[in-house]
């Protein structure tokens, strides 16, 4: 305020003023301060006014810049603070000016010390210890130096100077004067610039004062002293008598505030009064008015009060908010509702959906104000006043109301005195503080903390406030006594008229100033009176003002000073703080600052940073950057490690490697400075900068510290999948917010952000620029400012024909329509491309390569680059599709985020890989945001496609080896969680550089345009491929497939497509549709007569039966040109097309490869070719759907090929056949029916197909949809990805339990009466013992004494003479034994029949279903009624039970009561209705055929894992192969693995196996989440190291002493090929465990590993580790089973040596990709002793495929063969499909199998029952026991006896199964008589010649001769 007075000298005051001029820190009091002062403040507010907010640049232009609408709000505020201190640029310049002086003059002391002493050596007497090793032709002696060498080594120092003044005194002398004048020189210095400092921060502080002041003038209510404030509330009329009391409250706290309080009802009957109260009003308040005429009233009545607050009104009132600076609505009056800033800064509140936009109001009402409390500027200060009103209205309360009013008029018109009440605040939902309130809590304490002194002064300088305002009133006393009876004497005019209520007020100092300025003749007046009435009164009145005014002039120095002080110390202890982390961290006695630099994933960076460290060489040549890559760690160790040990900065990024990131987190701790980003967290965890860390010191906590993560809670949306992105959000905002806040650890974070923001944003300029930044903070000043941030838009859009970047995808299209090569042509599809953004800032070249190959394919790409953690938002809101939009308003779910102007889009493609949620920071979380991303891309039900290049693996190791480790992640296992298909790799790495294989950018596009060519078509235009699957050959396999009833879901699918409008011909009749006449049509055209005969033949023989319902015979011929020209690649293909792959192909390339295994195609005569040589092609045809049979594969009768050739290729028809599909007949989508093809399967790449895989090459461009069985995800992941197959899975057929039958029901019933009465019914005995032998039982239930040794073996078989001398007790016992085994029969459960697509299971069925699933968990009643329920609730079903439950004294329940089953009972009915769901197994088929994205689901089956499998026709995946084993699974697999060493050590006293065979399969890997597995480890003496994120890192070998006295043991690893390809990260871990375990100092009795490998290496071995062996690369199966099929063997041994020649090839880390090693494995066989393998289903047991005998029978046999010593080897089966994993003998299982199925009327008849496929799957199971009679001598006469007598000789079943299929019934009596033959079965001779004319006549029916 303007200090005034009544006499000439304080009237000279009045006019000049005193004030702190703020343009020169000093106190200026005289006129020409005062004016420069005033001119100053002028030119100041004439500034403010003229701000503009800066403009989002539009990502149109060059140089596009994203920006949200919050960060061009706190750059207001910058720019605000800026412009409002002008002074401050002239003090900032000359405070640069003079650290850039220091930084020389530092430069200058160091010279005159290098120069000194550069000859200087000690005289070489002092110890080595003391030695002075300093380097006289670099770096010599700096003064830091020379003063640490004082300190540490104090001898050597004395000689040194001894030397100096020795040797030169003369010039040391001159030295030593020149550095202490520079010393003196800098001292001086450094004192400006401490004061320098320190007068820009009083400076701004004194400029926020003046400021209020500023504002306060402005709103004080003129010429009066009290504040009236008019209070008028609407909807709260309740409250009223809250305000009133309010207003008492205030009168007698605060006298000069006078509250006036109305409600809307008093508007009109006290319209006087309001009208009074508004017209005095310095202050109106509103709430919760709404009346639109008293709303209009009101808003032209309170237009002239200074200060109007509204709260939750119309909003037209609300908009005449003001406080200060801060407005409501515009100033035109045209926008209402929160202004600008306020939205902007709710931006950073609560979550992006609109009806979500209020509850972030009330997060930013409690945080603002913190959040504002550091920021600089009047209108900040405005706000946050706002806000603070606002909060404590909100929380209302009296108290709340009184200390909102106290706030105000203490903030706008006169200090209190005293600190309003603190807010009192009620939760808003039950939660007290937020995460991010707690934080800026904690961030305020901090300051305190680390401000220690800064308590007392505040204390002080509260205290001497308080002083101030009580000396104010005292001299408002003064004033007021002085005048109180003084008036004027009339003369003077009436305008000039004194018209002060003595009686009341009389005239305050400030009024008296006001008077004088106004009414000067008035105050000339006044004064004249009182000096002529009372003059010594007046003088003694004049002496104490003044006396007063003294004391308050130096009360406000006082003041002003210690403010000063406050602000000065927090600024001192703040560089305070930075000098010690400084000092912490500077390198000692080095001159340069030495930065190692380690990156992973970007090795495409490698040249980018490589310049990056040239351009610091040169610009800061004190910094060295040490560049390598995740490559570099090995070739190049010992560099990597002298940088790392002299580096004073680690950087490193997108490291993952387990080994690498072990191996850095020892190095680095003692680096001072490390910065980790996007790595594995326990390497980021090691991130410090000063004090600022990301881990916990204990090592405890990983990730981002507590501060970060509080933060974070500010910004963007509450979704969980939305984290990330704030993250971003975060990165760009947070320095700015974090700017204002005082403290160390603030600046640390805010440094910590800025860095990391500069490497986001990458590019050279950007890096450069922050190790600059880095090293100006922590090191040394660089002189010059770093470069700003560069920025690249988080996400946008480009095209390599639009300089700059769009802001949107809307955006993009739009200047596409207009510019773009495709323009808007609705013809084309257009594809939206999500880019990784570093690659677009590091220009890689080959986003543009793929963009243009893309149109020109015909593809309008719309190319969306991203970090990679916003796909799903891109994909959410930016990008819609037909089906989103003609859904949208229909469906509840309808997504509240996506954009007005999201653009349609046919596909999406992702060329990142890795989760669609949370990209490759949710690389390490196995798809735990996998539902979001499916309710998603469900959404947009357009197809989701992975194309991308890889950058994990070079292009040379993809030819060669396929996909591999963690790469194959990224691309195929976590894309497939969310439903991702047709993954393409584009290109790899060649060096570090990034290339593209155009022919794959072809393929990508050619297969997405056929499948939008489906959604786009009319389905009566499409034409349809189903395949069907007829192999082996002969033996009635046609139309078959793996539990699936192919000719009933064939007349399903055929019906369905028909419904969906699909052309099946003229003659179409769906009322004589029969399935299994289409297999027999298309079984006539497998005769090799027919085929011989070629077109004409297959179609002059009809399609049979299949014509009463419309089929037509159709064939084609394909001659040797033909089928080279489909073969032959363009001619001109090169370089451009083919890519830096290792060698470039011939045009011809593939015809070679063929002609090289299957001879000259003009000559060729084999497989399914005509007379003519042609190859045949047929099927049968029905309109526009045509069905044929797969190709068999061509080694059916010449299985020995396979073993000797790894470049085989399939047969010249097979090939012919799939490219007639393509090219001749143009299939728009192929159906492979069932489990499953073989084109799948073929040679090429292992993982991700190339130009050359022999899948790809005969897929084509040709959706395909792959039905496939739920249970088996291993083998579908193949036909998934080799295949290019969209999955659609099927339900299994319902379980069922075995029973017992026939001997074994009699049995059981004799072993019940036995029981009943032992003594009385001795005489069964000898009929028991011959009932057990009979059925074969007396081998699974062997006798034994009770009274032996309970750990004997022995045990005998008991004859029916034999058993009468047992006695009564052991007899006894041995029943009960019987009766146990039988139980175990009876409650088997197997899969009874086949699956039929699409049908809902009956109520039996169903019933079977829940029973085999509950078991006794669940009443048979309860199944039932559930059951037969038809849409009854569940509280229905309850009551039924309750009902039965009391009626029937029989039930098995008892009198139990229903609500004990209550739990299950509702998961029963969630199961009931799931499996009616099968119905979506059919709806997915024909959805999949429009092009539509088909859900993913995990793989499985019911029984194991539970309800999570269905429903059906879901996209199966596999599981994350970096979390295997599980918990569960590796608890599970040690008790197996226990058990099986226990079960071995009984059987062999004592001895534990040397080495144990484990059969590892993709199947039950996936299914079991790696139980196998968990058997290897512990077996080994291993368990799984987790990282922090769950994922398994290393198998670590547990110490010898805690095996509790076992050793370890050896294990031979026997993987499947979809083991070996899905689990490549599983195979290296285990490869380097035994490769740990093989060199471990271990005793060699108690290391089997140790020992066996060191044997081996003395023999000459390479790798005698290697422990894990399959078939060669690219290939899969161990042959075996072909050479049973096709019975070209002579004995067992010859299958076992088959095996090891097929599973000869090691796999493991590095190089070892399928070498050959036949040696160790032969070395590892002969000292295996047992051999495990896991049974994972219900549907899949030992006898029901070949696969089992084929490589665990004849691995069995292999071992066998190795040993020589005529050792019988062990087999351990582990059936884990239950609760009991108890291992049993392999013989055990099998007799055990074949009695609950096989052998089984009640599984015979269920399967007989299922036409041709049944009759099929009974003939294999006898095909898979001759297998297993030759690989492990199962030769039970009781078996081939039953099987006879169940299949052969029952006449009946024998005249179903020939009519159903009789190539299978043929191959049933053929299996029978082979077994005979070979010795497995001695039949008697009746039945041998009974079979014998069985098969003939059969032999002669299929040749057409009966």
């Amino acid at each position: 305020m303007i200090v005034t007075s009544f006499d000439s000298a304080l009237l000279r005051d009045a006019v000049s003023g005193s004030r702190r001029c703020a343009s020169c820190s000093l106190r200026c009091t005289h006129s020409r301060a005062a004016v420069a002062y005033a001119s100053c403040l002028t030119s100041r507010k004439r500034s403010r006014r003229s701000i503009a907010v800066r403009s989002p640049v539009t990502c149109s232009s060059a140089s596009a810049q994203l920006q949200s609408e919050t960060e061009l709000f706190l750059d207001s505020l910058e720019k605000e603070t800026a412009t409002e201190l002008p002074f401050q640029s002239n003090l900032t310049a000359q405070l640069r000016k003079l650290e850039t002086q220091s930084v020389e003059l530092q430069k200058r002391i160091d010279d005159l010390y290098q120069s000194a002493f550069a000859h200087a050596q000690s005289n070489g007497h002092e110890p080595e210890s003391e030695a002075i090793t300093t380097n006289a032709a670099t770096t010599g002696l700096t003064e830091e130096a020379f003063g640490r060498l004082g300190r540490t080594q104090p001898e050597a120092m004395k000689q040194l100077l001894h030397n100096k003044e020795t040797l030169n005194p003369k010039g040391w002398a001159q030295t030593q004067q020149q550095i202490q004048t520079a010393k003196l020189q800098r001292t001086r210095l450094r004192r400006e610039i401490e004061d320098l400092k320190a007068a820009v921060v009083q400076a701004e502080a004194d400029m926020s004062r003046d400021d209020l002041d500023d504002v306060a003038d402005s709103v004080l209510p003129g010429g009066k002293d009290t504040v009236s404030i008019c209070l008028i509330t609407g909807f709260e009329s309740f409250n009223i008598s809250l305000y009133t009391k309010v207003a008492q409250e205030l009168a007698e706290k605060l006298p000069s505030v006078r509250l006036h309080v109305f409600s809307d009802r008093d508007l009109q009957p006290k319209r006087a009064q309001v009208e009074a109260a508004l017209d005095s009003a310095d202050v109106f308040f509103g709430s919760l008015l709404f009346d639109y005429d008293q709303v209009e009233w009101l808003k032209s009545r309170v237009e002239k009060i200074p200060l109007r607050l509204v709260f939750e009104s119309a909003l037209e009132l609300m908009s005449a908010t003001q406080i200060g600076t801060f407005q409501m609505g515009s100033p035109g009056g045209k926008s209402k509702g929160p202004p600008p800033a306020v939205k902007k800064l709710l931006g950073l509140f609560g979550s992006q959906r609109e009806e979500d936009r209020m509850v972030g109001y009330l997060s930013f009402l409690k945080l603002g104000p913190k959040l504002l409390k550091f920021l600089p500027g009047q209108k900040a200060k405005d706000l946050r006043n706002w806000l603070t009103i606002y909060s404590y209205w909100n929380q209302g309360g009296r108290s709340n109301v009184v200390a909102m009013f106290a706030h105000l008029v203490d903030q706008y018109f006169k200090p209190i005195g005293v600190s309003p009440a603190k807010l009192l605040e009620t939760p808003a939902t039950g939660i007290t503080h937020s995460e991010t309130e707690l934080f800026l809590d904690s961030l305020e304490k901090e300051t305190a903390t680390e401000l220690p002194f800064q308590s007392n002064l505040t204390a002080q300088l509260r205290k001497l406030e308080t002083q101030s305002v009580e000396l104010q009133k005292r001299i408002d006393d003064l004033y007021q006594s002085a005048f109180a009876h003084a008036q004027s004497n009339g003369h003077e005019p009436e305008s000039e008229a004194i018209t002060t209520n003595a009686a009341t007020t009389g005239l305050t100092e400030e009024a008296f100033g006001r008077l004088g300025r106004t009414q000067p003749e008035a105050m000339k007046q006044l004064l004249h009176n009182k000096e002529t009435l009372n003059p010594k009164g007046w003088a003694q009145t004049q002496q104490q003002i003044q006396t007063a005014k003294l004391q308050r002039t130096r009360l406000r120095r006082e003041i002003e000073d210690l403010k000063a002080a406050v602000v000065q110390a927090e600024a001192d202890m703040s560089r305070d703080d930075l000098d010690d982390v400084a000092d912490s961290v500077l390198p000692g006695g080095k001159d340069t600052v030495s930065i190692c630099l380690i990156t992973g994933f970007e090795s495409f960076n490698i040249s980018l940073y490589t310049k990056v460290a040239q351009e610091l060489a040169e610009k800061l040549p004190s910094v060295r950057l040490h560049v390598f890559s995740d490559r570099d760690l090995q070739p190049k160790r010992a560099q990597v490690e002298a940088a790392l040990d002299s580096a004073d900065v680690f950087f490193g990024s997108l490291l993952f490697d387990y080994d690498q990131v072990e191996w850095l987190k020892s190095r680095v701790e003692k680096i001072p400075l490390r910065l980790v980003f996007e790595s594995a967290l326990e390497l980021m965890s090691a991130t410090q900068i000063g004090t600022f860390q990301m881990g916990s010191p204990g090592g405890k906590s990983k990730g981002p510290p507590p501060a970060v993560k509080k933060l974070l809670g500010l910004f963007g949306s509450q979704r969980e999948e939305d984290r990330m992105v704030g993250y971003l959000s975060f990165l760009k905002l947070g320095p700015k917010l974090l700017k204002f806040l005082p403290g160390q650890k603030a600046k640390d974070l805010r440094n910590w952000l800025t860095i990391y923001s500069y490497w986001n944003q990458g590019g050279r300029s950007n890096v450069v620029a922050m190790f600059a930044h880095l090293v100006d903070q922590y090191f040394k000043p660089i002189g010059v400012s770093p470069a700003k941030l560069l920025e690249t838009p988080a996400t946008g859009c480009l095209h390599p024909e639009h300089d700059g970047y769009f802001s949107s995808p809307a955006e993009y299209m739009k200047w596409y329509k207009q510019h773009g090569p495709l323009g808007g042509d609705p013809t084309y599809p257009t594809v939206a491309v999500l880019l990784y953004r570093k690659h677009v800032i590091t220009e890689q070249m080959y986003i543009g390569q793929l963009i243009s190959n893309m149109e020109q394919q015909g593809v309008r790409p719309i190319p969306i680059f991203i970090n990679g953690i916003e796909a799903h938002t891109v994909v959410r809101d930016l990008l819609t599709s037909t089906s989103e939009q003609a859904a949208k308003g229909k469906s509840k779910g309808s997504n509240p985020t996506l954009k007005a102007d999201a653009v349609p889009v046919d596909v999406v493609v992702s060329t990142i890989g890795f989760p669609l949620v949370g990209g490759p920071a949710g690389t390490m979380e196995g798809g735990r945001q996998a539902d979001v991303a499916k309710g998603i891309l469900t959404a947009k039900n357009i197809p989701y496609i992975i194309a991308a290049p890889l950058l994990i693996q070079d292009m040379a190791s993809w030819s060669r080896d396929g996909i591999a480790g963690l790469q194959s992640v990224v691309l195929y296992s976590l894309p497939e969680l969310d439903g991702a298909i047709d993954t393409v790799p584009l290109g790899g790495l060649v060096g570090d550089n990034i290339f593209l294989v155009s022919e794959r950018v072809t393929r990508l596009s050619q297969r997405i345009k056929k499948w939008v060519h489906l959604r786009r078509s009319q389905t009566q235009d499409r034409k349809i491929a189903v395949l069907l699957y007829g192999f082996p050959p002969g033996v009635g396999a046609t139309g078959t497939a793996a539990l699936l009833n192919v000719p009933a879901s064939l007349a399903k699918l055929l019906e369905g497509l028909q419904q969906q409008g699909y052309d099946l011909g003229p003659d179409w009749d769906s009322g004589k549709l029969d399935g299994e006449a289409v297999i027999s049509a298309l079984k006539m055209q497998e005769e090799q007569r027919a085929i011989y005969e070629g077109k004409a033949g297959i179609e002059k023989r009809g399609a049979g039966g299949a014509e009463a319902f419309g089929g037509t015979a159709v064939a084609a011929e394909i001659d040797h040109l033909q089928l080279k020209q489909m073969l032959t690649y363009p001619p001109h293909w090169g370089p451009t097309e083919w890519g830096p792959i290792p060698f470039l192909p011939e045009a011809d390339v593939l015809v070679r490869s063929m002609e090289r295994q299957w001879g000259d195609l003009a000559t060729y005569r084999g497989i399914a070719t005509s007379a003519a040589g042609n190859a045949v092609v047929s099927g049968i045809q029905l309109g526009n759907v045509w069905i044929g049979v797969q190709p068999a594969l061509g080694v059916e009768g010449d299985p020995m090929r396979l073993l000797f050739d790894r470049d085989l290729t399939p047969h010249p028809q097979y090939a012919a056949f799939y490219k007639w599909l393509q090219q001749d007949y143009k299939a728009d989508a192929v159906v492979h029916f069932g489990m499953h093809g073989t084109v799948e399967w073929l040679p090429g790449t292992p993982l991700g197909n190339s130009g050359l895989s022999w899948s790809d090459v005969l897929l084509g461009n040709m959706p395909n949809v792959y039905i496939y069985a739920a249970n088996n995800p291993s083998e579908s992941i193949l036909a998934k990805r080799r295949g290019y197959g969209t999955i659609i899975s099927h339900n299994v057929p319902p379980y069922a339990r075995a029973g017992l039958y026939k001997q074994l029901a009699t049995l059981k019933g004799l072993v019940e009466e036995y029981r009943e009465k032992p003594e009385a019914n001795q005489s069964l005995r000898a009929t028991i013992i011959q009932n057990l032998s009979q059925t074969g039982l007396d081998q699974d239930c062997p006798f034994r004494h009770a009274s032996a040794d309970s750990s004997s073996t022995e045990s005998e078989l008991l004859s029916p003479d034999s058993a009468e001398s047992v006695s009564e007790e052991d007899f006894s016992e041995y029943v009960g034994q019987i009766y146990q085994y039988l139980q175990v029969v009876e409650t088997r459960l197997f899969s009874e029949g086949l699956h039929v697509l699409g049908q809902p299971p009956s109520p039996d069925k169903l019933g079977q279903y829940l029973e085999a699933y509950f078991g006794e968990g669940l009443s048979p009643e309860a199944v039932d009624v559930i059951a037969h329920s038809n849409g009854d609730s569940l509280d229905a079903i309850k009551s039924k039970l309750q009902r039965i439950y009391s009626q029937t004294s029989t039930s098995t329940s008892g009198s139990r009561p229903a609500e004990e089953e209550e739990e299950k009972l509702g998961e029963a009915m969630d199961i009931k209705r799931l499996l009616h769901q099968n119905t979506e197994e059919m709806t997915s088929i024909l959805r999949a055929l429009n092009g539509e994205y088909i859900q993913p689901q995990a793989g499985g089956d019911l029984l194991r894992d539970g309800a999570g499998v269905l429903p059906t026709g879901r996209n199966i995946h596999a599981l994350d192969p970096y979390r295997m084993p599980s918990q569960a699974a590796l608890e599970r697999g040690a008790a197996a693995a226990k058990g099986i060493l226990k079960a071995h050590r009984d059987a062999n006293h004592g001895t534990y196996p040397q080495t144990v065979a484990v059969n590892l399969w993709g199947l039950d890997a996936i299914k079991t989440k790696g139980e196998s597995v968990a058997i290897v480890l512990y077996l080994v003496g291993a368990q799984p190291l987790r990282e922090a994120t769950g994922r398994v890192a290393r198998y670590q070998l547990i110490p010898l002493e805690e095996l509790d006295g076992r050793p370890r043991v050896d294990v031979l690893c026997n993987m499947s090929g979809i083991f070996r390809d899905s689990f490549q990260n599983v195979v290296e871990l285990l490869d380097d465990l035994f490769k740990r375990a093989a060199q471990a100092p271990e005793s060699p009795d108690m290391n089997f590993i140790r020992k066996h490998s060191s044997a081996m290496a003395d023999q000459g071995l390479a790798n005698s580790s290697a422990r894990l062996f399959s078939n060669p690369a690219g290939d899969y199966g161990s042959m075996v089973n072909e050479r049973v099929g096709s019975s070209q063997w002579e004995n067992g041994s010859e299958l076992g040596d088959t095996w090891a020649s097929r599973n000869a090839f090691s796999y493991g880390r590095g190089s070892e990709r399928g070498t050959a090693r036949p040696e160790v494995l032969e070395a590892l066989l002969g000292t295996t002793d047992r051999v495990v393998q896991e049974i994972d289903s219900v549907e899949y047991g030992l006898t029901d495929i070949q696969e089992y005998y084929a490589n665990t029978g004849a691995l069995k046999k292999a071992a066998e063969n190795a040993r020589k010593d005529g050792k019988a080897i062990g087999c351990s089966i582990v059936e884990t499909f239950g609760k009991d994993a108890t291992p049993q003998e392999l013989s055990d299982v099998l007799r055990l199998e074949y009695r609950s199925k096989l052998l089984n009327p009640k599984w015979a008849k269920a399967m007989a029952d299922q036409g041709s496929g049944g009759a099929f799957e009974i003939s294999q199971r006898m095909t898979a026991m001759i297998g297993w009679g030759a690989t492990t001598g199962f030769a039970e006469k009781w078996v081939f006896d039953q099987a006879a007598d169940t299949y052969a000789l029952d006449q009946d079943m024998a005249d179903k199964l020939r009519k159903n299929n009789p190539e299978a019934f043929s191959n049933l009596l053929k299996r029978m008589l082979e077994a005979s033959g070979r010795g497995l079965w001695k039949a008697d001779d009746a039945t041998l010649e009974k079979l014998k004319n069985m098969y003939s006549d059969m032999d002669a029916q299929l040749e057409g001769i009966k």
